[in-house]
């Protein structure tokens, strides 16, 4: 049976992304891509702490590869705002590290997450032995 990423959040009753210091709600909004662009499936507000999600893709079996893959670039952007690489609103402040920083900040943060969230990533990155 295929399956939608509403399916796996629901199975797994999982309603937020737990980031430490507060809980980001994840919101499934109906037409979230017209109100920005045809491309914004996806947006994470850190003041609102709420994650959206478009319920088109969602709640497709067919796209859930691509709700797979938004889901996980805004769970990122969480990962960022935890580890002090956030940009201003419209993304444009540059960020200066290296190579080693970068991904000594970004494995911390990964691992924070992940041991913060054990039933998410483990719906994230099941195997295929795990399904």
């Amino acid at each position: 049976k295929k399956r939608s990423l509403r399916d796996d959040l629901k199975e797994l009753d999982i309603e937020y992304i737990d980031l430490g210091w507060r809980k980001v709600s994840i919101l499934i909004v109906a037409n979230l891509a017209g109100k920005a662009s045809s491309s914004c499936y996806g947006s994470v507000d850190f003041d609102k702490c709420e994650l959206q999600l478009d319920r088109d893709m969602v709640y497709s079996c067919e796209a859930y590869d691509l709700a797979k893959e938004t889901f996980i670039h805004e769970i990122m952007h969480c990962m960022l705002e935890i580890i002090g690489l956030r940009g201003g609103d419209e993304g444009d402040e540059e960020i200066k590290t290296n190579n080693e920083e970068l991904a000594t900040f970004t494995s911390r943060g990964l691992m924070l997450l992940r041991n913060l969230n054990p039933k998410l990533f483990s719906c994230l990155f099941a195997g295929e032995e795990d399904e």
